[in-house]
């Protein structure tokens, strides 16, 4: 926030700035905007502080090669979040939120100014946390394709880059000299230019980068091989995140509605409160696909769990004997790429073998003489290259360099 003018406090009655003509100071009861903030927080930071902790309990629960470097992300990003709340509502009624002639020039503190550059800088560090969070998540997602890499090295390299330049350039710029005050620093006319700079650029920089990252995704999955039913889950899911690109875009235009006011207490109200929209939103977007997938095999493997239960104490169908195959036995889990339940498949001849690639699983049919189809579980999707068999083990090569093996019939095939 920049001050283009602040009075000199001669008295408890000098307002912060001259109001307008016609216009009397109201420190009293004035009219105040501080409400907008107030409600952003309460109303998104619990429904935040949710969604991260659902992310955190089912990748605990149900992933076992521990956590990613986006769930960390996403994790520090709601700390930051959180200490950047904890600023805005320090500053909201006292005094952000009345106009600026309302407010009593002794309430522009020191603190005042401080808590504004602090502010400031953890809205860029969270945008930039929770911006690579999406693209580190993206790369995981969509790991088996090579061409997705490079859009998402640029996104990362460009994010990167931007904050941290901005943090550096703003602090050296506003951070107040040796022996030099907060107040002295923020109206100083080198940091009321960086003030307006950074605002607009930020703003135009928030648009493009908030499309880009609500747009990959969408892109992206037009070339993963799977259903259009699923493409379409995975679509509604990615889609939450054009509410942070519109808070983005509403948030530049009052960027550039405010450059030059000197009523910056209430101008800079909406800009704060649809930062906090969008900061929020984002954080959310970033925690869904992942409790989406992480929820989606929940029943499987609570079904496993209790299937390895009632077989310790011998209450499984077929208790004594062994059986080398897991099984799987959601409706979603017994269909098919397509769509087509598995057990209306027409018979596949003599000898041949197909190989469908699930989200979760994979289920390698043999020829109509063996046993019933066999299913393994695994973590992530990948393309299948091809199928090999060794005496008694199926081994389905997978790509890049994950394995997964089946026992087979009993027979060697080459």
């Amino acid at each position: 926030m920049a001050f283009n003018h602040i009075a000199v406090p001669m008295s408890d009655s000098t307002p912060a700035t001259a109001p307008p003509a016609g216009v009397t100071s109201n420190f009293t009861n004035p009219a105040t905007l501080e409400h907008l903030m107030r409600n952003m927080i309460y109303v998104l930071l619990p429904v935040i502080v949710c969604h991260v902790l659902l992310r955190l309990v089912t990748g605990i629960g149900i992933r076992q090669k521990g956590f990613a470097w986006d769930d960390y992300l996403c994790y520090i990003a709601l700390a930051t979040n959180i200490a950047w709340a904890g600023t805005l509502l320090a500053l909201a009624g006292s005094p952000l939120g009345p106009h600026q002639w309302d407010v009593q020039a002794i309430d522009i503190s020191e603190r005042f100014i401080a808590l504004t550059f602090l502010s400031i800088l953890l809205y860029l560090i969270t945008n930039a946390i929770i911006k690579n969070s999406f693209f580190i998540l993206y790369w995981r997602l969509f790991e088996g394709f090579v061409e997705v890499k490079w859009p998402l090295m640029i996104g990362i390299v460009t994010i990167t880059s931007f904050y941290l330049v901005n943090v550096a350039l703003y602090t050296s710029i506003c951070f107040p000299q040796p022996g030099e005050s907060w107040i002295k620093a923020s109206i100083s006319s080198h940091c009321v230019k960086a003030n307006f700079q950074l605002s607009a650029t930020s703003g135009v920089f928030g648009v493009v980068s908030d499309f880009y990252v609500f747009l990959l995704p969408i892109i992206f999955l037009q070339k993963v091989p799977t259903s259009w039913r699923i493409k379409c889950g995975l679509l509604g899911v990615f889609a939450s995140g054009l509410l942070a690109c519109i808070c983005s875009l509403i948030g530049l235009y009052y960027r550039v509605k405010v450059q030059g006011s000197d009523d910056s207490t209430w101008v800079q109200v909406p800009v704060y409160a649809l930062g906090i929209a969008e900061i929020n939103v984002g954080i959310m977007c970033a925690c869904m696909p992942v409790i989406y997938t992480n929820l989606k095999g929940l029943p499987t493997k609570l079904r496993s769990g209790l299937e390895s239960v009632l077989s310790i104490v011998g209450l499984s169908n077929g208790s004594g004997g062994h059986t080398n195959r897991e099984q799987i036995s959601d409706d979603d889990n017994e269909r098919d790429i397509d769509g087509k339940d598995f057990h209306r498949q027409e018979p596949f001849p003599a000898s041949s073998h197909r190989i469908d690639s699930y989200p979760r699983q994979t289920v390698f049919h043999l020829d109509e003489n063996s046993p019933p189809e066999q299913t393994i579980m695994r973590e992530d999707s990948y393309i299948v290259t091809s199928v090999s068999t060794v005496d008694s083990y199926e081994e389905i090569e997978l790509m890049p360099t994950h394995q997964a093996w089946i026992h087979g019939g009993g027979s060697k095939r080459t």
